[in-house]
């Protein structure tokens, strides 16, 4: 949902202002130390909120907020973790361990906010593997001692708006509280009126898709546009998604790569995924393998890879612009198994043990796989899941739990389920023939782009089974079928030429 901007490098601003401040410590007087260290920690703000953020604003606030935790400061402690923590370029991926330094070290207040920053990190696996259950502990923890309605008044805080934004996030997810857009939106808005740059790539989303308020693609990429110019690279990424798929501006391949390069830039992981889709298919660019390549690898090392582990995982797979490599392809998908959360790596490990690619065949492992992919609501596994239980393949054949599993598949978007469920229903395989619901689940199919269902219709409008003879309709399924590459659909159409 929210993706962390990062880059690499050898040392990071923080680790120059932790040294920086072992060579001058604070000296003995607490009040000018104190004094010193809000001073630091207000100028940090002031940078870190600039409207037009610069990369050079971004790592000097860093530095002060650095200097300030290293006199004490609580605020300077929490903000150093805040930054570290959500990964702002150009803070590199090597961080996680200095902002977990920063956020238990804070006192008081500000280590109740400390502990919503750092369940941050297991959320989507920032640093970390993604872990459900210490991001409900460390949420659970800070909200139980975070009293809202003073935070309300006290306008004061210098880490208002990044509280403000935290707590907005904790409404959104809903792990520890009732899910709560409004609220959410509303922690959100106050926050990007302080130039929060995240709150602003929120509030875009939550418009793009409609999250607890009515679509709005115009008020969406206004949020963006306010985020991009403080150098927010998932900003960018999200508007180069709207121009690739023409969600509220006109479809425009070009400038979606524009977007995608500039977030890349910025060390958005997401983006080098969609840069290398471009140049794997050759769109709206010349089709490039060895490029696509390069910007999946380059999404790996950045870790927030929105994918490129999958997507390369099956380029070694299929030997697709490089030698097939299925030991690569296991250790890729894999790899992306520990960070996402849709299920479609273990979904692809699920299928190399169910065809004994690179591994041993092995239909119990597989099912296990795929067990794990559909606890994650993924599509594809509830499919093959389908497939195992239709052919009672390493299970026992069991026709109502395949059309079960290939229903949720389909309702999951799946469109291959269309195309079995119709089949069962048109021969009537272990449901009562009906010919009225195959025709229904090919039609769904096909609208969806399956060919096989096309195939089906063609053949149900060629014998009239179930609806009346129609061979120009036949001809137009069987073209399209044929045109997806159906198998046997181009002799059909040829024999009814002939």
């Amino acid at each position: 949902m929210l993706a962390s901007l990062c880059a690499c490098g050898a040392k990071t601003a923080a680790d120059d202002a932790h040294e920086a401040a072992e060579l001058k410590p604070a000296g003995s007087n607490p009040e000018a130390s104190e004094t010193a260290g809000s001073d630091l920690v207000n100028k940090g703000v002031e940078l870190l909120h600039k409207s037009e953020r610069q990369r050079v604003d971004l790592e000097e606030a860093l530095n002060c907020f650095a200097q300030a935790a290293e006199m004490g400061n609580d605020a300077g402690r929490l903000l150093a973790g805040y930054v570290l923590n959500l990964e702002l370029e150009p803070v590199s991926r090597q961080s996680s361990e200095r902002a977990a330094e920063y956020l238990q070290g804070c006192t008081g207040e500000t280590a109740h906010y400390a502990k919503l920053c750092e369940g941050y990190t297991y959320l989507d696996g920032k640093g970390e593997e993604a872990d459900p259950k210490k991001v409900k502990a460390l949420w659970t923890e800070g909200m139980n001692s975070i009293d809202e309605a003073a935070l309300e008044a006290d306008s004061s805080l210098p880490y208002l708006a990044e509280a403000e934004f935290l707590l907005g996030l904790v409404y959104y997810v809903g792990c520890t509280v009732e899910q709560d857009y409004a609220r959410a939106l509303e922690y959100f808005e106050k926050a990007a009126q302080l130039n929060n740059g995240f709150s602003n790539v929120t509030i875009g989303y939550m418009y793009q898709h409609g999250k607890g308020v009515s679509p709005d693609y115009a008020r969406a990429l206004e949020c963006y546009n306010k985020a991009a110019d403080q150098n927010i690279g998932s900003a960018y990424n999200n508007i180069g998604i709207m121009y690739y798929n023409g969600t509220g501006v006109e479809q425009d391949y070009v400038r979606a790569r524009e977007y995608f390069e500039k977030a890349a830039e910025l060390g958005e992981g997401r983006s080098c995924s969609w840069l290398g889709l471009l140049y794997q298919n050759g769109i709206g660019v010349e089709q490039d393998y060895a490029r696509a390549i390069e910007y999946y690898e380059k999404g790996i090392e950045l870790r927030d890879d929105g994918g490129c582990c999958n997507r390369l995982a099956m380029m070694y797979l299929n030997g697709e612009g490089v030698e097939q490599d299925y030991a690569r392809a296991i250790e890729l998908f894999e790899k992306e198994a520990k960070m996402e959360s849709d299920g479609y790596a273990l979904s692809g490990l699920g299928r190399m043990y169910f065809n004994g690619l690179g591994v041993e065949q092995d239909y119990a492992r597989a099912l296990e796989y795929f067990e794990r992919a559909a606890e994650q609501n993924n599509g594809y596994a509830y499919n093959d899941m389908g497939s195992m239980y239709y052919n009672g393949t390493g299970v026992e054949q069991d026709y109502a739990r395949a059309i079960e599993y290939f229903e949720k598949g389909a309702e999951l978007g799946d469109i291959v389920g269309y195309s079995w469920l119709g089949s069962m229903y048109h021969d009537g395989v272990g449901v009562a023939q009906d010919y009225a619901k195959a025709f229904e689940y090919f039609e769904k199919g096909a609208e969806r782009g399956n060919g096989a269902c096309y195939s089906w219709l063609g053949q149900m409008y060629y014998n009239g089974e179930g609806i009346e003879r129609n061979y120009d309709k036949a001809r137009e399924c069987y073209a399209k079928a044929a045109e997806l590459g159906v198998p046997g659909a181009a002799e059909s159409l040829a024999n009814m030429a002939g």
